[in-house]
């Protein structure tokens, strides 16, 4: 599982260096402020980064600080699959859908959206509402974590002899629940410190008083949300199996995180807490009926960033600042619409949007889940064709399981401590005996993706 979380961001940087950003930010603009094309191809391998100069002087451009800031939400996105993915997924596998995700999948959604794209254009006046990703990023990844979930299957002997309330309270129950909980409350706590960067560095410059004032309230809207999310998460699974968790607070803080960062900038701090606590919420109830899908999920990814990123989007337009449909703000933040583009008349805002707000990032959401989870299932698919396989297994087993193998006919004697592999069954089958008498290739764990 760690080798697979680093192996996401080390390939996600050379898939955003090559193709990705220029998919997603370049090609050229036209008068109306909006691509020409799908996609941009100018700037690949960061062409344009540096300019050169008559005097044989390099001159650095915005885009070197805008290309690592991106690269972080691209190797989030990337990251997120992983968790779907957690416990039975091939590394091999995994890096190749990582790949195709950063240089195709992702890029093509920034490059609609953020990247001043077809959505972009045609959802302009009011436009759609992600400040800081909940769509983007999360709702891409989690869908994609979904498929992935789906195409893998569940870890061997999962749902073994368990009834449908069983596999509700099982996650946390038995050897297929978190193994450390220091770590779990150490990873929560840092992402929990890097979501402020996120949520406060989407302003994109602190060079104006405004900007710095988005910054801080994204900042306070952040924490309260995850708060409220982190409260209200172990509550609800405390009222259905008695006592409480320290994985559903963990679980709770990140829903309320994702949730509130779409609407970090143009939502009151009261409504944060709102949307923390529903995002909790929801987190929750999808997570209990995937379980009884029989949808093996380990870290509830598509439940966090799928589902709780939809009900983000959806929630930074019912909450927005603007008063109805009298007024708007959006990704304008503290500005309505109309004062920023100078079609304020009379002192009003720019009115009678009506459901035009909500329909457009209710459309969003769908295009963004729909684009991601059919573009990961495909590709999943592709991987567990019967040549595309046998190679990565091989790989697997010579540079990560460092199995010694005989001439033919000999026995695997695998050079790792199989004590390690949690849970155990999982991993070999019947148990830790069985490794040797089966071989790694018997090993239900490296037939899947």
């Amino acid at each position: 599982v760690l080798v697979i979380k680093l192996a996401a961001v080390c390939m996600s940087s050379f898939a955003w260096w090559s193709f990705g950003w220029s998919f997603a930010y370049g090609g050229s603009v036209g008068s109306d402020g909006f691509k020409e094309y799908f996609v941009g191809s100018d700037q690949l391998f960061a062409r344009g980064f540096l300019r050169g100069t008559f005097l044989g002087q390099q001159e650095p451009t915005t885009r070197i600080q805008e290309w690592f800031f991106t690269w972080t939400f691209c190797a989030a996105a990337a990251s997120i699959v992983s968790g779907g993915l957690a416990e039975r997924a091939h590394l091999v596998g995994f890096c190749i859908h990582t790949v195709m995700m950063c240089c195709v999948t992702y890029p093509v959604v920034v490059a609609s959206t953020w990247g001043k794209g077809w959505f972009a254009k045609e959802s302009q006046n009011p436009g759609f509402t992600d400040f800081a990703g909940a769509g983007i990023v999360h709702v891409t990844g989690g869908f994609a974590a979904l498929a992935g979930s789906l195409m893998v299957g569940p870890r061997p002997y999962r749902w073994e002899n368990l009834g449908p309330m069983a596999r509700i309270v099982s996650s946390f129950t038995d050897s297929f629940g978190p193994s450390s909980a220091p770590l779990l409350l150490l990873g929560t706590f840092l992402t929990w410190l890097g979501w402020i960067g996120f949520t406060c560095g989407s302003t994109h410059s602190m060079n104006t008083a405004e900007n710095g004032f988005q910054a801080a309230q994204a900042a306070v809207n952040t924490v309260l949300a995850a708060s409220a999310g982190g409260i209200s998460a172990p509550l609800l699974r405390c009222m259905i199996i008695t006592r409480l968790e320290t994985a559903a607070f963990c679980g709770g803080i990140r829903a309320g995180l994702v949730a509130i960062t779409a609407a970090a900038v143009n939502v009151e701090s009261g409504y944060a807490v709102v949307i923390g606590l529903i995002g909790a919420l929801l987190y929750q109830l999808v997570s209990m009926l995937l379980k009884l899908m029989k949808v093996d999920d380990p870290v509830d990814a598509f439940a966090i960033h799928g589902i709780v990123g939809i009900w983000g989007i959806l929630s930074a337009v019912l909450f927005d600042y603007g008063r109805g449909s009298d007024a708007f703000h959006g990704m304008l933040g503290f500005k309505c619409l109309g004062f920023e583009q100078g079609l304020q008349q009379n002192g009003q805002c720019t009115g009678d949007l009506g459901m035009r707000p909500f329909l457009m990032n209710l459309s969003f959401a769908a295009i963004i889940g729909l684009w991601s989870f059919q573009i990961s299932l495909i590709f999943f698919a592709l991987l567990r064709l019967p040549g595309l396989i046998p190679s990565c297994r091989d790989k697997l087993k010579k540079d990560l399981l460092l199995v010694e193998l005989p001439a033919i006919g000999g026995k695997a004697e695998p050079s790792v401590d199989t004590e390690y592999h949690y849970p155990l069954k999982a991993y070999i089958g019947e148990g830790a005996s069985d490794w040797g008498k089966l071989g790694p290739f018997r090993n239900p764990y490296l037939y899947n993706i």
